[in-house]
């Protein structure tokens, strides 16, 4: 591997010509690695890995870096489901083009491709490449519904090193609005599903428990505890597509009836793309104490 190219790597993938000058690497040897098909020219003055994240590529062909879910994706968080290429630019940034044709103007009416501007200076190095989780977490706020930002931060504690402290210190420069969403974060949730339930029953004044353990019972943990008796199974569009796991969760949901439990579960598109019947159904359990043994 060449310097230049480890050099990429260490910067992320994607850097500005100028940020590898002030490592000491000059113009022409990048431009000569680039002709030559060692890098990847991705818009004048800005090169990247053969390997680089295409997301982050992406974004820094555009002009800027990745933003808001975009940037959750990139550091393998949850991220809701549609969610196109979100880019930061700077308030005075021209010149912003096509994520896929560098010699294609950006046309600001593509459905998949959102700008998000901002007035505040950065590091060249910075103006490309991932937000920081300070800097997505105020991206969220400004642009995902409460549940959206509240499902992306558990899963930032669950899958990351990021503590709870570490969050509280991100989140000093948000509104008291968006502060104040760091009250229903919980990284014992185990998908964005389950948070997005939770979180919505929450704004409707319903408590419910995340990943609760049955005692003296083999089975798993159950994805929400309203009450101490109903239990809501929120599926993923990734772990339940199978016949057998559908099997699976019918005998588990038998296994939990024969217990005394009440199982409700809802589907990732009904949670999704209909969450008010599913707030409904748990609230009318609940209303008919339902949720009680």
């Amino acid at each position: 591997m060449s310097l230049l190219e480890s050099s990429l790597r260490s910067l992320g993938g994607v850097a500005h010509v100028r940020t590898l000058g002030e490592i000491g690497i000059p113009h022409s040897p990048v431009e000569r690695a680039a002709a030559i098909g060692r890098v990847v020219r991705v818009r004048p003055g800005v090169y990247a890995t053969l390997d680089a994240n295409p997301e982050l590529v992406r974004a820094a062909r555009v002009g800027g870096r990745l933003a808001g879910a975009s940037a959750a994706r990139a550091m393998r968080l949850w991220v809701p489901p549609g969610r196109g290429l979100i880019v930061e630019v700077s308030r005075g940034a021209t010149h912003l083009r096509d994520p896929d044709d560098p010699d294609r103007a950006l046309d600001r009416s593509r459905g998949d491709v959102r700008i998000l501007w901002t007035g505040a200076p950065r590091p060249l190095r910075q103006s490309i490449g991932v937000a920081s989780i300070a800097d997505m977490m105020r991206q969220l706020v400004f642009t995902e519904p409460d549940e959206y930002v509240v499902a992306v931060l558990d899963s930032l504690l669950r899958r990351t090193e990021t503590s709870r402290f570490d969050l509280e210190a991100a989140a000093v420069g948000l509104s008291t609005a968006g502060r104040s969403l760091l009250s229903l974060v919980d990284d014992r949730a185990d998908s964005g599903s389950e948070s997005v339930v939770r979180v919505l029953l929450a704004q409707a004044g319903c408590a419910a428990t995340p990943q609760v353990r049955i005692p003296f019972t083999d089975l798993d943990r159950i994805d929400l505890l309203v009450g101490d008796r109903l239990v809501i199974e929120c599926d993923s569009e990734e772990h339940h597509g199978g016949r057998e796991q559908r099997l699976r969760d019918l005998r588990r949901d038998a296994a939990l009836a024969c217990l005394g439990f009440i199982v409700l579960r809802f589907d990732w598109q009904q949670i999704f793309f209909e969450p008010a019947s599913v707030v409904s159904a748990v609230l009318r359990y609940v209303e008919l104490g339902l949720h009680r043994f």
